[in-house]
């Protein structure tokens, strides 16, 4: 399990800092520990999404929020 707030691993705590933002540190925990499966809502990542999944990864399964009251989708994507 990969956590982008570094939480789980501390090495991707120390890439937040007043000059970048959590996207940059998820793009850099995909990298780094390259995870089988992602679980991302929709838009939240998009350096990650626009990069490293578009390369890496598929979406395997798509949770359209609006049934449980949230305006985006939960994607899950399988990488490689």
């Amino acid at each position: 399990m990969v956590d982008f707030a570094g939480l789980i691993q501390p090495d991707t705590a120390a890439q937040l800092t007043a000059n970048t933002t959590y996207d940059d540190a998820a793009l850099w925990a995909a990298k780094q520990y390259r995870p089988d499966y992602l679980v991302l809502n929709n838009g939240q990542f998009p350096m990650l999404q626009q990069g490293y999944l578009t390369d890496n990864c598929q979406i395997l399964k798509r949770f359209p929020g609006k049934g449980y009251g949230y305006p985006g989708s939960l994607l899950v994507y399988s990488c490689k």
